[in-house]
């Protein structure tokens, strides 16, 4: 990614400099990534979040148990 600069140290003089922003797209969402954090990780911070909370509720999800998971209560009562 290039970006162009305008300006000088005397506004009068116009001077172009072209420098470089290292850059990424997210893995997530494909937004742009500049900061060190996103670089390194891939991953804006909103989608890091999400992703956290997404673990962390499979996780609790698999600790879980149901009653259908055994076939269910038996409604019928013999007598």
């Amino acid at each position: 990614m290039r970006w162009r600069v305008e300006g000088g140290e005397n506004m009068s003089e116009q001077k172009n400099d072209v420098f470089t922003i290292p850059a990424r797209r997210c893995k997530r969402c494909g937004g742009l990534l500049t900061s060190k954090q996103g670089l390194r990780d891939g991953y804006g911070p909103c989608c890091l979040q999400k992703m956290r909370q997404e673990e962390a509720e499979r996780k609790m999800a698999e600790n879980q148990y149901s009653l259908f998971d055994t076939g269910g209560l038996n409604m019928t009562e013999e007598k």
